[in-house]
This record gives structure tokens, sequence and C-alpha cells, in this order.
């Protein structure tokens, strides 16, 4: 063989020696099978800390006809739990958005859908009506647990990754036309300490607030704020909900000062 009747590998495409056991090769399949059809022609890019994650994706990408491109840009977390994007016009779009989108192509399908308590309650009316939107967590009755154990893709950055490119794919949107059928909210999250039981301290700003099944909600303007006891008894969650991430943390700092002033009570 002549010199130049070879071509080099370079150690990008250097499979990792992982992909030959059996559980990669399962993950592989269950990746493939957030496809409906081909991928040709859908150009993203995708970054995590873990290399192996991006080579992973990079190859069945690849391989069911998709081109790398800078954008969109999907990042998914060291820990392959959460996905973050960067659309076409260079919007960032955050991990409960993307989670969003995954429901809403639930919801297009006709399908309810599963979110854990912690969720903001904006997600639950992206979707239009004969849609649910069910919560599942400690004390949950069996419905919601079935749901989420069969839609785990959505606690899985590159399997939502796929199953958002797939939509995408499927009926020809941009991830920025995509992530303009969910509401645009912003949020903002705190933990308030407290020295009492969480549900006196809660009884005490229930005048503030309307009972909500995830605990209790202050409405604000130009926003609300959910609070919920920490599984500790030892804090409040606060998680607040706006149009502008100004109005979220000053909605949210308001409410935390109001428990404070309680605490002192």
């Amino acid at each position: 063989m002549e010199r130049d009747q070879f071509i080099r590998c370079d150690k990008e495409n250097i499979r990792d020696i992982a992909e030959m056991n059996s559980f990669t090769l399962v993950y592989q399949e269950a990746l493939q099978r957030c496809l409906t059809k081909s991928l040709r022609g859908v150009s993203a890019g995708l970054t995590s800390e873990d290399q192996k994650i991006e080579r992973q994706f990079r190859d069945i990408f690849i391989r069911v006809g998709g081109d790398v491109a800078e954008q969109p840009s999907f990042c998914v977390s060291k820990d392959g739990t959460l996905l973050t994007a960067t659309d076409e016009k260079g919007h960032k779009l955050s991990a409960w958005e993307m989670i969003a989108i995954g429901c809403y192509i639930l919801g297009a399908q006709g399908e309810d859908y599963a979110m854990p308590q912690e969720a903001p309650l904006w997600i639950e009316r992206i979707c239009s009506s004969g849609v649910q939107c069910v919560r599942w967590g400690a004390l949950s009755d069996e419905r919601p647990r079935k749901l989420a154990k069969k839609q785990y893709w959505l606690r899985d950055g590159m399997m939502l990754a796929f199953r958002i490119l797939d939509f995408m794919k499927v009926n020809q949107l941009s991830l920025w036309e995509l992530a303009l059928k969910i509401p645009s909210v912003s949020l903002h999250n705190a933990q308030v300490s407290i020295r009492e039981s969480p549900s006196v301290v809660m009884e005490r700003i229930r005048p503030l607030t309307k009972p909500a099944e995830l605990g209790v909600v202050l409405t604000a303007n130009g926003g609300i704020v959910r609070v919920w006891p920490a599984k500790n008894g030892r804090s409040l969650h606060l998680l607040a909900e706006a149009v502008t991430a100004e109005t979220a943390q000053e909605i949210c700092l308001d409410l935390q000062e109001k428990i404070a002033e309680s605490l002192d009570s």
C-alpha cells in the first residue's frame, strides 16, 4: 500500500472502548428509539463536561443522518440528567424550559405528563385542554408514578435532546420556533431556614396566600411565589415565577422578608 492510500484516524473519531459494553449498547438503542424517522437535514451540536456524552451524541447523531453544527447547541449536564440549549438566534433555554418543551411534545401527542413536586407551576399550562399535568412525589398515587416511569426520557438530557430534534424534523420547526410554543417565564429559587415547624410558619403566612396542593402560593404584582417545606423540616423552599428575572427575584425576596418577620414575632 502506498503512503497516500490511507487516512489517519484522529483521536476524536476513535470510539471509546466503553461502547463495547452491553449497558452502553442498550443505552444507544434507547436513544435511537427516541426517533421516529431519520434526522437527515437536521443540524445541531451538543456539549457536556463529560466527553463521553459528547462523543456518544456525535456518533449517533451522524449515524441517523444529522449534521453536526454550532447551532442550535444543546448542553447536557455532567451527570447526564439535565439539558439546556441555545437556539438558532442565540437565546438561552434553561433546563426547565427544555423539560417544558418535552411536555409540549407529549401534549401535542395527546398524552398527559408527570412532573415532580418541585416543578414550576407554569409548566402545568403549556398544553391545550384535555391534557393534564400530574405531580409525583413521596406520597403520590400510582398513576403519576407509572407515568413518570414511562416518561423517563424527560429526566435524561441526551434522550430529551433526541426527542426534541425528532419533533423539530417531523414538524419542520427550528428550536427557536419550538421554544415560542411554551410560556416565557423567569424563575428565582430561595431557601429559608426556620426554627419552628414548617406547618406553623406556613400557617402564619397563609393569610397572604391561597392554598395549593403543593404548598402555599403568594400572588404578587407580576408573578407568584410557591412555598413548600424541605424534606428535613428545617427550611422552606421558595420558587418565584414571573415574566422577568428581576420581578421574580423581587417578589421572592419580599416573601423571604415576610417569613423572617413572622419568625421574629
